[in-house]
């Protein structure tokens, strides 16, 4: 019946399981992946029954986030926990970008260890992706970035250690995915545009050098074509007025490449140099054309 509120129904049953089987009195205390299962079964039922209620939602990952907090500081987490707690937060992936406004996600995510992390934050861009979500203000790109942090960087507390061919795939196919995420960087506004691209730049080039020659290199094209759009917009009869120019643009991408070349990767600098040239030219900036070359 519609007059019903199920969920709160679903609620009171587990609060109250929870503080019986959690009593100094209870002979079956229950595990913490056992209370995150009962969590994660409520979310479930919430996406399934009231999709789009992302109160519902953020209030059970607000439970399993009271759940972890119960274990003593820096003890790592039981492995079926952890189990349970990625199991929990790919529940929500399917939200797509909405998931940046559940204020307890990055807080439950927190809890899990670097690797972890990484797995639920790739499937969150998998279903980005997938759906083609738009990120299209600067606040959705701090916050993704905030999230992907696993993705972009490496371990601070892993052992260094050389890369084997295993490892170099799949850095390659998890950095693939990321590049992708450029293309769904879109603002109508030049300028708001362009700041996403600035951070975005911040933000890969944090990643080591084995990881820009996948991220830079879209983020180079993406900006060759803002620069157009820009240069477009400085030839009308009464042009806007704009925070950066498309001579912005052109220095921007030869920072980028710049870096590149300097990092080990010639040929596709080379490549990019030569793309950035040919850029300049359309916008007739011929002096800025001979720079790249």
């Amino acid at each position: 019946p519609e007059d019903i509120d199920a969920f709160k129904l679903f609620n009171d049953c587990i609060k109250t399981l929870l503080e019986e089987r959690t009593s100094a009195s209870s002979k079956t205390a229950m595990s913490m992946a056992e209370m995150l299962k009962l969590h994660k079964a409520l979310l479930n039922f919430a996406l399934k029954c009231y999709p789009g209620n992302l109160d519902y939602v953020n209030h059970c990952l607000g439970q399993a986030v009271a759940v972890l907090k119960n274990k003593k500081e820096n003890e790592p987490l039981p492995d079926d926990a952890t189990q349970e707690v990625e199991s929990l937060l790919n529940i929500p992936s399917s939200l797509g970008l909405e998931v940046l406004s559940l204020s307890q996600y990055c807080d439950i995510l927190a809890f899990l260890p670097w690797e972890s992390r990484k797995l639920v934050v790739l499937e969150l861009v998998k279903s980005i992706i997938t759906t083609s979500s738009i990120l299209s203000e600067v606040e959705q790109v701090e916050k993704m970035f905030e999230l992907m942090v696993p993705l972009l960087k490496d371990d601070p507390d892993a052992v260094s250690q050389d890369d084997d061919e295993a490892t170099q795939a799949v850095l390659e196919a998890e950095q693939l995915l990321v590049s992708r995420l450029v293309h769904l960087m879109k603002q109508d506004d030049t300028d708001a545009q362009f700041a996403i691209y600035l951070i975005a730049r911040k933000q890969f080039g944090q990643g080591g050098v084995k990881r820009i020659k996948y991220t830079l290199v879209p983020l180079v094209f993406a900006a060759l074509k803002l620069a157009q759009k820009v240069r477009k917009l400085e030839l009308l009869e009464e042009p806007p007025t704009l925070k950066y120019s498309s001579r912005k643009l052109f220095q921007f991408v030869h920072e980028i490449v710049g870096a590149m070349a300097s990092s080990g990767y010639p040929e596709v600098s080379l490549q990019l140099f030569l793309q950035c040239a040919m850029g300049a030219d359309k916008c007739d900036f011929k002096a800025i054309a001979y720079e790249f070359i």
